[in-house]
């Protein structure tokens, strides 16, 4: 069975992917699931998380799992960068891993980063050098702030992205 859809392209990511944006938390968790890492059409976790940053004056927020692991935003996958390793989320029991996840991991190795998927809480952004997220449609765009953590370097971002050339 295929299943296709048309909608317009959002084009606000354009703007994301050149200025950045701002992160803040969700209150709704992810729970833990035997179809983490797969791409489905059960969206009902991300319609949640998407109610419950309403409120928020960012742009997103960083969803976690139960324990309080950081797992991706509402409709992105993320990555942190401290010195010379970039971290992505363990996705074997909440999340989607996307497609272009893997396309950045592998180019971020390629690149001489050492890339690593761990379970890490949210508070561990905020003694990264670098935040950025990724999604297919909007590629890869730079974190400024995830609460009150500002950041401002850009270094394994730049790199993957004068390889994809996505913005």
């Amino acid at each position: 069975m295929v299943i296709a859809s048309q909608s317009t392209w959002p084009i606000h990511y354009i703007n994301w992917c050149k200025n950045g944006i701002e992160l803040g938390s969700c209150a709704f968790q992810l729970g833990w699931s035997a179809l983490a890492g797969i791409k489905h059409l059960n969206r009902l976790e991300q319609v949640m998380v998407k109610h419950a940053i309403q409120a928020n004056t960012e742009q997103d927020a960083v969803v976690t799992d139960l324990e309080g692991n950081v797992v991706e935003t509402s409709a992105s996958n993320i990555f942190w960068r401290k010195e010379n390793t970039v971290y992505t989320p363990d996705l074997s029991k909440a999340g989607v891993k996307g497609v272009m996840r893997a396309e950045v991991m592998d180019r971020l190795a390629h690149l001489g980063y050492e890339v690593e998927e761990v379970l890490k809480p949210a508070s561990d952004l905020l003694d990264a050098d670098e935040v950025f997220i990724t999604n297919a449609l909007m590629g890869l765009v730079p974190v400024n702030r995830v609460g009150q953590t500002v950041y401002t370097e850009r270094f394994a971002l730049d790199a993957v992205n004068s390889e994809l050339h996505l913005c």
